[in-house]
């Protein structure tokens, strides 16, 4: 991080996403001169694709033809399309003698520069893939993930895994991050995961890569923590339900599966899991009347929510408050309408 990466990278990068947001344009300052030796260095075998110049435009084929000739040296003749005339200038410059045997220097010299050359179309080439990789982790996650995984060269996966760990990953993070803390101020998308009440409370830890939500009801609450690996994204996010209270087991379950859903298969940032998360809860917690006896939604002991219902005034009781009011009042009448539990007079 920290280096530049030149026209064509950014070229590459001006990806068109859903909702015009153009993803890439400070791919210059995510990734530079190491991306791209990391990414030369886990490739495995000689060339592939296209190189492209400055503007973005395709200027040579890199992909050697079984009719390309190639000289003494193992440089194939016509590998940059551009340097033919140059190549034709050289050879006529080269017959200067009598006998038309060409200098030793000048050969040396063709040579030289022509592997030059290539090596200077190869670093291009890199950079632009560099750019393209960075771009694509960046819009489209998920399916950069799928085809990792379906990778059989586990030693390009490793290299391709470190890299990105070192070069592209930190920069993505960052956003992240960033998403989440716009997210906890309620500044995201025209949304956001503030609340007036106070109820949840988002701690970020860059250093750790975690990312902690902790909604409270009453004296109970419920904690999310989202880990990201070093070679975010092309490793998923971890999801971990710390603390649960008041939820039944199924339905968290259900809840962390729809937040892995968005996190790992659809694309979807990490401040959008926890705003789905937010509103699960909300959704279950909407319209909860604490319960009488106690005055809290979420019991203090065993952390459930008002279940038992009195057939005549509909009020909802906690199982331990009633259980403990029908004990001391040696009585099992409704503690507000005073009509004997599961009676209706109506």
């Amino acid at each position: 991080p920290g280096g530049r990466v030149d026209e064509g990278a950014k070229f590459a990068t001006g990806v068109k996403v859903k909702g015009g947001t153009r993803v890439g344009d400070d791919v210059g300052d995510a990734v530079g001169d190491a991306a791209v030796e990391a990414f030369i260095r886990s490739r495995t075998t000689g060339h592939s694709g296209d190189a492209f110049d400055d503007d973005g435009a395709h200027f040579a084929r890199t992909n050697p033809s079984p009719n390309d000739s190639y000289d003494a040296d193992g440089a194939r003749d016509d590998y940059f399309a551009g340097s033919h005339d140059s190549r034709d200038d050289s050879r006529g410059d080269d017959d200067d003698d009598d006998d038309g045997i060409r200098s030793p220097d000048l050969k040396k010299t063709r040579v030289s520069s022509r592997r030059a050359a290539r090596e200077a179309g190869e670093r291009k080439s890199a950079r632009l893939a560099v750019g393209l990789y960075h771009a694509a982790l960046r819009a489209l996650p998920a399916a950069v993930r799928v085809w990792f995984a379906d990778l059989r060269d586990k030693n390009f996966a490793r290299a391709l895994a470190s890299a990105t760990a070192s070069c592209v990953s930190p920069a993505l993070l960052a956003a992240e991050f960033d998403a989440v803390e716009r997210a906890s101020k309620g500044n995201y998308g025209g949304g956001g995961l503030a609340d007036d009440a106070g109820e949840l409370t988002i701690k970020a830890s860059r250093g750790n890569r975690e990312v902690v939500a902790r909604y409270d009801i009453d004296d109970a609450c419920l904690e999310l923590v989202v880990r990201l690996p070093a070679s975010y994204p092309l490793g998923a996010a971890e999801l971990d339900c710390a603390k649960r209270v008041g939820i039944s087991e199924a339905r968290l379950r259900k809840w962390m599966l729809t937040v892995t859903s968005i996190l790992q298969h659809q694309n979807g940032a990490v401040a959008e899991g926890l705003m789905l998360w937010r509103s699960n809860i909300d959704r279950e917690f909407k319209g909860v009347e604490p319960c009488p006896i106690c005055y809290l939604v979420i019991h203090g002991t065993n952390h459930q929510t008002p279940r038992l219902v009195c057939r005549q005034c509909s009020n909802k009781f906690h199982s331990a408050c009633l259980y403990k009011w029908f004990q001391s009042s040696s009585g099992s009448k409704c503690p507000l309408c005073q009509v004997p539990w599961g009676s209706n007079y109506r």
